[in-house]
């Protein structure tokens, strides 16, 4: 079992640079659409609720691989007692399709997020 842990979290970590720059992208376009980009860095930066939102992204990007290793400890085939695990396809599909959802939940919450920390 300690391997395929091992696998399921390199396959997760490794991706987990891609899911964190996608929403930085998605958030940083989202503020310059905002049409009230100050100059430089000052007490209007979007650095703070990017930063709240990425932290809380990556929280939730745990899911996945949390949600894995449970689907994997605690179901099990009938017939053969032996552990369900998923594929490298899976995976990917699970990942995509989280990513994708992430992007648009991001794309529109974009003001909101703004909002509460900006004039």
């Amino acid at each position: 079992m300690e391997i395929e842990i091992k696998t399921l979290l390199n396959f997760w970590e490794k991706r987990r640079v891609i899911f964190t720059v996608a929403i930085a992208v998605v958030l940083c376009f989202g503020w310059l659409m905002r049409g009230d980009v100050p100059n430089g860095i000052g007490p209007e930066s979007p650095w703070i609720p990017a930063l709240i939102w990425l932290i809380g992204a990556n929280v939730f990007y745990c899911l996945g691989w949390g949600f894995e290793l449970l689907f994997v400890y605690y179901l099990r085939s009938s017939r053969t007692a032996k552990r369900v695990y998923f594929t490298e396809d899976s995976r990917n599909v699970m990942f995509w399709l989280g990513l994708v959802f992430s992007l648009i939940w991001t794309w529109f919450n974009v003001p909101y997020i703004y909002q509460a920390f900006l004039p």
